[in-house]
């Protein structure tokens, strides 16, 4: 029996879902010098990798004095609760502290996130610091998604700096598809004492830090925002049109075949494609249906933005529709 040949909508159906779309990236970072907290105070107080992670915690007990219980947010709540979260947090926004030695745009951080993640979008990023997180023996984040804080935010930045420990890995899932960062292992081992890993991901990413076994986990926690200016101002749409062109030729060919065939809604009607993201607080994408544009539909993320693109570029009228 003669299997059937795909329907030109199944061929964009397949063609949207063959394309890679990263929901996260990663990397590591070596600071010329070792990556210091300086407090409100003046004192300084710099994270460097202990001989064994059962050293490490004694070694941080001068930043541990500064920290508090970590909560978490629930709906439009915020709780404590250590069967969720055990973790001890330093807030960036009560200006208790700054960074010295580490800032993610001079590290390159930022171009790479924005190679990876927002290809499509031409208006800058940046990374605001948010929170120094400490985790320490018997310490876990359950599974959750983040917080969204305000309506640029999309995504997260986690520096981790060069502090023993052992498991507390890092866990992202989206759709199916698992990640793991074992950043404990990794800094036991690496030759280079001050070198930083990190890794960003979309803010509707579930993701979770498995239980710690030994020492402490020391990381920074930056939310990454888009610049929300006029962005058909910024940037060449002729340009996004040959980005466009260059992630995704196969999706264009099929959006082409599907609209030359004439047994496909030959009366016209409505194709709905189910966003593999979250959307969240953008006026962009409230209760009503709005159409999507050359420029809004940068603020669509990896599959979405390929879609909705592609079929703005076809010539079709798109709109969102949550």
């Amino acid at each position: 029996m003669r299997k059937k040949a795909p329907t030109t909508l199944e061929n964009l159906r397949l063609a949207i879902h063959g394309v890679t779309a990263p929901f996260s990236c990663a990397g590591a970072f070596v600071p010329d010098e070792p990556v210091a907290l300086i407090f409100k105070d003046q004192t300084r107080f710099e994270v460097i990798r202990a001989k064994s992670s059962s050293d490490q915690k004694n070694e941080l007990e001068p930043l541990l004095e500064h920290c508090k219980p970590a909560p978490f947010g629930a709906g439009k709540k915020t709780r404590y609760d250590r069967t969720v979260r055990d973790a001890l947090q330093l807030k960036a926004g009560e200006r208790e502290f700054s960074i010295a030695n580490f800032d993610p745009e001079e590290a390159g951080i930022l171009k790479k996130i924005q190679r990876e993640l927002v290809p499509h979008d031409p208006n800058p990023i940046s990374a605001e610091l948010y929170t120094v997180n400490v985790y320490t023996a018997g310490g876990h984040f359950a599974p959750h998604k983040d917080t969204p804080r305000g309506s640029n935010m999309f995504g997260t930045l986690v520096v981790c700096l060069p502090s023993q420990f052992g498991s507390g890995k890092l866990v992202l899932s989206h759709r199916g598809i698992v990640q793991k960062f074992d950043w404990g292992q990794a800094i036991s081992v690496q030759k280079k004492s001050n070198q930083v890993h990190w890794a960003a991901f979309f803010g509707d990413v579930d993701h979770q830090i498995e239980r710690i076994w030994s020492g402490a986990r020391v990381t920074l926690t930056y939310l990454l925002r888009r610049d929300t200016g006029d962005s058909g101002d910024s940037g060449d749409p002729s340009s996004r049109d040959t980005a466009c062109e260059d992630l995704a030729p196969r999706i264009q060919e099929a959006w082409r075949a599907l609209l030359a065939d004439q047994k496909f809604l030959p009366k016209g009607g409505t194709l709905g494609y189910p966003c593999c993201h979250l959307y969240h607080q953008d006026a962009r994408f409230q209760q009503t249906q709005s159409s999507i544009t050359q420029q809004s539909v940068t603020m669509l993320k990896g599959r979405d933005h390929l879609a909705a693109a592609t079929a703005l570029q076809a010539g079709l009228k798109v709109t969102f529709n949550p």
